[in-house]
């Protein structure tokens, strides 16, 4: 998910833009390269459930059920709506779909 809104969840901007730079890469299908970014943003402010949610989807993606429910639960307690689970099941298929075979 790609935020640009100042203060909803981080005052950081390095940190929204790692996590955007993040998803956009995990939506082209370079998760490897996404997860960077979105590490780069969790270590820039550990308090930000974006790149955390963003985190799930790559281990979701990978079959990492129990890290990728860890990173979830996080996210929700940090701040993170849990109604964005059904976008999260959308945005799974939709990104396994542009990783090259």
């Amino acid at each position: 998910a790609i935020w640009g809104s100042f203060g909803v969840y981080t005052l950081d901007v390095i940190a929204m833009a790692h996590n955007n730079a993040g998803s956009a890469l995990t939506m082209l299908g370079r998760p490897d390269d996404g997860e960077q970014e979105l590490q780069a943003a969790m270590t820039r402010d550990c308090y930000y459930p974006m790149p955390l949610f963003n985190l799930a989807l790559i281990a979701a993606l990978r079959g990492d059920q129990a890290n990728g429910e860890a990173m979830l639960k996080r996210a929700f307690q940090l701040g993170y709506p849990a109604h964005s689970l059904d976008k999260m099941h959308k945005t799974i298929g939709e990104i396994y779909a542009a990783i090259p075979r």
